[in-house]
């Protein structure tokens, strides 16, 4: 008997037992066939933004971000995240304009000022692998191509300007997954190598899954079976429109 099963030990249905969990549910049954953090966990590019053009995207992730700092100061920053930045560099004027544009607004909905660097010597660089030094939001526009090239003297020559969004960087994505899934296991949840291949409904409820044929009893079952959710949700004869696209 579990309370949750969830079909899908990836970064999803790593995050989806943590936050259980936490939230005080310890009987909790990741079902994989696979190891942890395969499929498409472990081909992210590991990197995060507080950068989006519509307000509902950037307040999603500015939560989401927030949430990785908390557990980043809560183990001494066991997954590496850092805040070096995302840095957009453009050859065209029109393209720096849309650019500006997009600081401003991402300025409005919260992250932080927009700073325009027109004269040399203006601009600070975050120390390499830091989270919280130099300055953390914002936005640093270079408005000029000597600005640019003062503080990316690396850059092509062909570079008019860009933008430093800071809010942004990357961390060790399977490393952290690693960590959630250990608070998980400390929890009393565990991992189940297995297929889930059927699932029990009684009176418009979940009563159990299959596990290899095995019945499993359980009280909720949450699919975050990534790229084949598909294929788990039409064992509750639900037609998910999901399919993938390989990068």
């Amino acid at each position: 008997m579990a309370r949750v099963v969830i079909a899908g030990a990836g970064i999803a249905g790593i995050a989806a037992a943590f936050h259980l969990a936490r939230a005080g549910i310890d009987d909790i049954a990741l079902v994989d066939p696979r190891p942890p953090l395969t499929v498409t966990s472990d081909k992210s590019t590991e990197c995060y933004r507080v950068f989006w053009p519509t307000e509902p995207m950037f307040r999603l992730m500015d939560r989401s971000v927030r949430l990785l700092e908390r557990f980043a100061s809560e183990t001494g920053n066991v997954f590496a995240m850092n805040r070096r930045g995302y840095l957009y560099v453009t050859a065209d004027s029109e393209r720096l304009a849309d650019l500006e544009r997009q600081a401003d607004a991402a300025s409005r909905f919260g992250g932080g000022p927009v700073r325009r660097h027109t004269e040399l010597g203006t601009y600070v660089a975050n120390p390499y692998g830091a989270l919280d030094q130099g300055p953390t939001d914002g936005y640093d526009l270079f408005a000029t191509t000597e600005a640019l090239h003062d503080a990316f003297p690396l850059l092509t020559e062909e570079a008019i300007g860009g933008l430093h969004v800071r809010d942004a960087g990357w961390l060790s994505a399977q490393q952290y997954g690693m960590w959630m899934l250990d608070e998980v296991r400390g929890s009393g949840g565990r991992l189940v190598h297995g297929s889930v291949d059927g699932v029990d409904i009684s009176g418009g409820r979940v009563a159990g899954v299959h596990v290899d044929g095995e019945h499993l009893p359980c009280d909720v079952f949450v699919n975050a079976a990534g790229p084949f959710l598909a294929n788990v949700g039409r064992l509750v004869d639900v037609d998910l429109p999901v399919f993938s696209e390989l990068h």
